[in-house]
């Protein structure tokens, strides 16, 4: 493991801390940020995204539900990225929100 692989495994872990210190009913709020960085950031930003939304599905499913409709359009987004690591993330992450 080089030392970019630690820095981001630090990141990684140091947003998942961060996101479950939202209740559900901030689901909306805190998807409008990451469906942000899903429209404009870089591929691994936006998998890092996916990965955010992602990590709500398990812990807020009514709030998700009721975010589905502006959510899901911008998710499908990633599914058609051109960075091959990207689209797989975000058919993932869209199959976890359906």
């Amino acid at each position: 493991m080089d030392k970019g692989d630690v820095v981001r495994n630090a990141a990684t872990e140091a947003v998942k801390a961060i996101l479950k210190l939202f209740p559900p009913e901030s689901a909306g709020q805190v998807f409008r940020v990451l469906e942000k960085v899903i429209e404009a950031g870089k591929w691994k930003s936006k998998i890092g995204a996916l990965d955010g939304i992602k990590s709500f599905v398990k812990t807020a499913k009514d709030a998700v539900g009721n975010e589905l409709g502006v959510t899901l359009p911008r998710v499908e987004l990633a599914l058609h990225d051109t960075k091959s690591e990207a689209s797989p993330f975000g058919s993932y992450t869209h199959a976890q929100l359906n």
